[in-house]
This record gives C-alpha cells, sequence and structure tokens, in this order.
C-alpha cells in the first residue's frame, strides 16, 4: 500500500497507452482522496488553476466548460471528469481558445476545455480534476450539478476555485461514457480499480 492508501500493481505488461492512462488514474485518485482543497488562484501556486464555468444539460448528455492551465507550463495540460462519483474514460486536454484568459493573464488562450459527455437521466454531479505539470499537484477545479435542459449549481460540499472567468468560446466536443464507482474524498481506492475504470 502507498501513504495515500492506494495498493501499488504490476505495470510491466501494459502498453504504454495504458501506463499513460495508469498514471494519470492513480494521481487524480489520490488526490481526490487526500486533498479537497480549493484549487490555487492563478499564478500563486506550482498547481493548476482554473474554473468549472458551467455544466448544461442535455438529452442524455452534458456540456461541461471551464479552463485549467498550470503554471509551470504555457502549453495546454490534461482534463479529467467524474460524473456521479464515476471517473470518465477518457483523457481531455484543456485547448479551447480562451481570449479572456489571455487578455487577463498574457499566458495565450488555448486553455478553455468544452467537452460533451455521455450521462444517465436525472440529475448529475460533474467534476473537473487538473493534471500537475511538473511540481505541484492535480487540482479539483470545482464540481457542478445538472439536469436535462438546465445550467449546473455549485454543489456546497465541493471545493472550487474563487477565479471567476466565465466561458465565452465553443469548440468542437467529444463524447465519453463512465464506468465504475469511485467514491468522494475520505474513501479509499485500490489502483487496480480506477486502472480497470479507465483501461
Amino acid at each position: 500500500m502507498t501513504r495515500n492508501g492506494l495498493s501499488r500493481m504490476n505495470t510491466s505488461r501494459m502498453s504504454p497507452a495504458r501506463m499513460s492512462i495508469a498514471v494519470v488514474a492513480i494521481a487524480a485518485t489520490a488526490m481526490l482522496l487526500a486533498s479537497c482543497e480549493s484549487a490555487p488562484a492563478p499564478g500563486t501556486s506550482s498547481s493548476p488553476s482554473g474554473y468549472v464555468d458551467s455544466v448544461t444539460g442535455g438529452e442524455g448528455s452534458v456540456r461541461v466548460q471551464g479552463w485549467a492551465s498550470d503554471w509551470n507550463t504555457l502549453n495546454p495540460i490534461k482534463v479529467v471528469f467524474m460524473v456521479n462519483g464515476q471517473w470518465v474514460k477518457q483523457v481531455f486536454t484543456a485547448d479551447t481558445s480562451r481570449p479572456d484568459l489571455d487578455r487577463k493573464y498574457s499566458r495565450g488562450a488555448d486553455f478553455g476545455f468544452d467537452e460533451t459527455l455521455s450521462v444517465p437521466a436525472g440529475a448529475v454531479t460533474v467534476c473537473a480534476v487538473a493534471l500537475n505539470v511538473g511540481r505541484g499537484e492535480d487540482t479539483i477545479l470545482g464540481c457542478l450539478t445538472a439536469e436535462s435542459g438546465r445550467s449546473g449549481t455549485t454543489v456546497p460540499t465541493t471545493s472550487s476555485t474563487t477565479t471567476t472567468t466565465p466561458a465565452t468560446t465553443t469548440s468542437t466536443t467529444s463524447t465519453s461514457t463512465t464506468s465504475s464507482t469511485v467514491p468522494r474524498c475520505g474513501g479509499v481506492l485500490a489502483a487496480t480499480d480506477v486502472i480497470a475504470a479507465l483501461c
């Protein structure tokens, strides 16, 4: 067992692609279970910053908009999502054009995300996690709830950054499915469970 309560596993037979996803899964899960802190204000930490601007319900899907950036790099970073406590089986890149971010922080504009996720019917809670680059840790950007045809509202029990940069740009979206229940903060999860969910 690791210090975070995650079981070690043999990755010697994994393909490079699966190993990459496995590392992402373990890191994100460890952060969710051990941290539960607000995302740092932009430029104040080695960990990523960002915000979930909105989660809008659709027919069998939700549209998630926001932004994420790591001040250790000028390149776009990766973002993963959870829907109702389940990991989405895809790693996304926050590279949607957001000119408002460039005007505010002078670091470029390609740090937004605008994704469409397949979800079950009814109310859903969507959480976004920005994956760290270099020093620092993965960051929970926030969690919002949505229902078909309604915009998301903040879930009080889940941390989110106080940065309030609204989404302004639309881009091509990706569609994914969810799998494997993951406990919220405070639980213990074997790394093999997360890898089975994402690989």
